[in-house]
């Protein structure tokens, strides 16, 4: 069976589709109790939770019980679900269903055992613009103080505009030490970065600037992608309310 592999204009994904593939990819997750992101139908919010266990055997997945908790009672009702998750800097989905949960105590989520791991080779592929009720602001030392709202977001960095040509304070490969934002919902961020390009914006007073995260950890791109996906299924859910 090969693996597939298809293209957008966003990035590249492939398949992992053997199941010795498979089986090793949840055991690596498991171990490591990787940090994931629940969607739940069409619910627009998604959950929390975390890789604890599979089998292939027994057809099942166990994960850690929702966060916040009433995805716990949705997920009960679902006909279908779908994990996000950042492994080494690459995204992953897996979709399933929901089957059971255990009698035992912690709360454990029994969902169906993959067939198949999605594997976005870029971590563009979820590039968002943030709603304009909820803008994110953004700051960053260099000779001076940096600061602006971000647009073409993602798990792998962002862009930004500026009135004044940005070459006099930055260039294309200059490394920032620290940038901070904070998302909506009040998850602070602080990471260094990479500026890799600067163009003119069609608004010929402005310029446009595309800033890479560089050593960002797991956790902090995990809430980067589910704000992402979150964001993207209001986007969806206004486009098909009109």
């Amino acid at each position: 069976m090969k693996t597939s592999t298809k293209q957008d204009r966003h990035g590249s994904s492939d398949t992992l589709a053997k199941p010795k593939e498979i089986r090793r990819h949840i055991e690596n997750i498991c171990a490591k109790n990787t940090r994931l992101e629940v969607i739940i139908d069409d619910h627009t919010v998604t959950f929390q939770s975390l890789f604890i266990e599979g089998s292939q055997d027994k057809n099942e997945l166990l994960i850690d019980a929702l966060i916040p908790h009433e995805g716990n009672k949705l997920i009960k009702r679902s006909h279908s679900i779908k994990l996000v998750y950042v492994l080494d800097k690459i995204i992953y989905t897996i979709k399933s269903i929901y089957i059971d949960y255990t009698k035992d105590k912690p709360l454990l989520l029994r969902i169906e055992y993959p067939s198949c791991i999605e594997r976005f080779q870029r971590r563009e592929y979820f590039r968002i613009d943030p709603s304009f009720h909820e803008p994110i602001e953004f700051s960053f030392d260099v000779v001076i103080k940096i600061q602006g709202k971000m647009f073409d977001v993602s798990a792998g960095g962002f862009a930004f505009l500026t009135e004044k040509k940005p070459c006099y304070y930055i260039e294309s490969g200059s490394e920032i030490k620290e940038i901070r934002f904070k998302l909506p919902g009040g998850k602070a961020i602080k990471t260094p970065a990479i500026v890799k390009h600067i163009s003119q914006h069609h608004d010929d007073k402005k310029y446009k600037c595309g800033v890479e995260f560089k050593a960002i950890s797991e956790k902090d791109q995990n809430n980067i992608v589910a704000y992402t996906i979150q964001r993207q299924r209001e986007i969806l859910r206004k486009i098909k309310g009109k």
